[in-house]
């Protein structure tokens, strides 16, 4: 740990006689997020720190020009598909998926996601309505005497999130498969589970807790067989031809037809890769929708603005496009992902080789870089008022004819506002997430009323720098007369 220690910054942590810094690597694995946080109000947003964690140092940066010389930094040298790959164990959690040369800058995910899903979703959200209204019946089933239903919030944004995401990604004939739909749920717990204890193992053990970790439930050789299945059924079908107006309109369709190379279209890539991009849209979208179901109930005071803005967006316009029509629900969505974003840390590299920030800041090769995005965006000095939820914060008046616009968006990128990770390598499923969201809390708040069974109940718990949703957080609901 020593020879990673970082240079002309603060070192952060409690130290203990004969421990030194090894108490800190307990604490951060406790309550990660709550030491940065702590760290950034007492040193002051201008200063970079540095915490022990484990096996490396967290070097944390702020400052404006710090966090844009991150964002703008190498992959050679600052690299974001190290950290993910130390962070997620692709290898053993996404069906043996790999970053490397087959497509080394994700030519393939990134236009499925920010292209081809970005274009097709506004028309395919009319389709997903009835399934959306199917699981809030499914999943609310007993009653109380006055109408009321009770569910784990965090269990109900989960299945929302996957039986949206499987018609979405994988098509209608897998998504209608109720074992199917199990099986992915239970993928996406054994990958969360898999990936944080792997974290704090020797790198030794990992090779071998991993895989037997992922096959204990059978649920991902489940998912990659089923998938591996209708992969090349799809290509035994389309016999090299990508003009076919009759192919399906969902994801895996959209990666065989990304895919030119040889490398690219093996069967077993293409369902590592389908799988890979599976995952990495549920995973966050759940914990986001929950939060933003939660400020709901702990804001009930603006439920009628949003219903009367969804009413009237839906009767100048239609369906699909009444989505882009909701400026409050907007701005609701970036306060709600303000005031609770799920890591205490953004923009998250590995130095590949030592790093000096312009101002003097060093890294050693080994350790992380990130920004304490939890901190900054509960900056006074970035966010007026910063404790207080308001939907209107983001909200701005066009002076020349009244009308309101979200400004900046949901799935705007801005330094002080992390929640996306940088501007160059921003999360390109930001706008599959914002219109999903906006479709599941309009029905919530069109369809049903709603308030948390216990509002002084823990919503959440915090796992090293994760912000992670309590599944046993009650909401309840009941349908509008």
């Amino acid at each position: 740990m020593y020879s990673k220690r970082p240079l002309n910054t603060h070192i952060g942590g409690t130290s203990i006689l004969l421990f030194g810094k090894w108490f800190t690597s307990l604490e951060f694995v406790v309550d990660g997020a709550g030491t940065v946080f702590s760290l950034y109000q007492r040193l002051g947003r201008d200063k970079s720190f540095a915490i022990p964690a484990l096996n490396e140092y967290q070097v944390l940066v702020s400052s404006e020009q710090k966090v844009r010389e991150l964002g703008e930094s190498a992959e050679s040298v600052l690299s974001f598909h190290t950290a993910m790959e130390q962070r997620i164990q692709h290898k053993y959690t996404l069906f043996g998926f790999q970053h490397n040369d087959i497509d080394p800058h994700n030519d393939i995910a990134k236009r499925v996601i920010k292209v081809l899903l970005r274009i097709n979703l506004p028309q395919m959200q009319q389709g997903l309505q009835p399934l959306v209204q199917d699981l809030f019946k499914q999943e609310l089933t007993d009653r109380d005497s006055d109408g009321w239903s009770q569910a784990s919030g965090f269990t109900l944004a989960k299945h929302l999130v996957t039986r949206i995401n499987n018609y979405v990604l994988l098509g209608e004939k897998l998504a209608s498969d109720p074992a199917f739909e199990v099986a992915v749920n239970r993928y996406l717990q054994d990958v969360v589970v898999t990936m944080e204890l792997c974290r704090h193992l020797p790198s030794f053990l990992v090779p071998l807790v991993a895989p037997a970790m992922m096959r204990w439930s059978g649920a991902m050789h489940f998912i990659g067989r089923s998938v591996t299945a209708e992969v090349e059924d799809r290509l035994v079908k389309s016999n090299g031809t990508s003009q076919d107006p009759s192919k399906p309109c969902d994801g895996i369709q959209w990666v065989i037809d990304s895919s030119k190379t040889l490398e690219q279209r093996t069967v077993s890539r293409l369902a590592q890769q389908i799988i890979a991009i599976l995952f990495a849209s549920v995973h966050q979208m759940a914990a986001a929708l929950v939060y933003a179901m939660y400020d709901l109930c702990l804001h009930p005071e603006f439920i009628e603005p949003l219903r009367e803005e969804i009413k009237h967006a839906r009767s100048a316009t239609s369906y699909e496009d009444h989505f882009d029509r909701l400026p409050l629900m907007d701005s609701f969505l970036r306060e709600s992902a303000r005031l609770s974003p799920l890591d205490a840390l953004s923009i998250q590299r590995v130095a590949l080789s030592p790093y000096t920030f312009a101002d003097g800041t060093h890294v050693p090769t080994g350790n992380l870089v990130a920004v304490p995005q939890e901190a900054i965006m509960q900056d006074p000095d970035h966010y007026p008022d910063p404790k207080k939820f308001d939907p209107y914060r983001f909200l701005a008046v066009d002076e020349a004819d009244g009308s309101v616009r979200a400004f900046p968006k949901y799935t705007d990128v801005h330094w002080n506002y992390p929640f996306w990770g940088s501007a160059k390598k921003a999360c390109p499923g930001r706008w599959f997430v914002s219109r999903t969201l906006k479709q599941v809390l309009s029905h919530v708040i069109m369809e049903y009323d709603v308030k948390l069974a216990d509002e002084n109940a823990s919503r959440t718990f915090v796992w090293t720098t994760a912000i992670v949703p309590r599944s046993s957080t009650k909401l309840m609901l009941r349908a509008r007369k």
